[in-house]
């Protein structure tokens, strides 16, 4: 999970334009998470946000306007795999490169915005279930 200001530092976006983009629906609003003790709640974002936000900027640079933009995220599919893995380790990382491989021969003329390995319980006899989200973004 990031913080707004962690999303604005990893990105260089500044405020106005992270508004603009959650406005638009490119980048969904954060969650709201209690500080504890009264002491109110921040917004934050799933980690692929960032992964997003670059490829927006990647968009961007190749002509393509906010509004077209949002067009074609409001057009993706959101691919995920799950596995049960050892502790953090490179099979994680493999699984994922090979989920992505996939994806890409399944869909060879999409788009593709990969999210990262997201661990998301760790069970007693020390394995892990992961999951990755891609977003899968067909081109016209």
């Amino acid at each position: 999970m990031k913080t707004t200001n962690e999303v604005l530092a990893e990105t260089g976006l500044t405020h106005p334009m992270l508004n603009r983009l959650k406005d638009l629906g490119i980048v969904p609003k954060p969650k709201r998470q209690g500080l504890g003790n009264r002491k109110g709640v921040i917004g934050v974002f799933e980690d692929d946000v960032i992964d997003i936000i670059n490829w927006v900027k990647l968009q961007q640079s190749s002509g393509l306007s906010l509004a077209q933009i949002a067009e074609k995220l409001r057009e993706a599919k959101v691919e995920e795999g799950e596995l049960v893995a050892p502790k953090p380790g490179p099979e994680l990382v493999t699984w994922a490169a090979e989920l992505f491989i996939q994806l890409h021969a399944r869909y060879p003329d999409d788009e593709f915005v990969p999210g990262e390995i997201e661990i998301f319980e760790e069970r007693p006899d020390g394995t892990v279930i992961a999951r990755f989200r891609v977003r899968r973004v067909p081109r016209k």
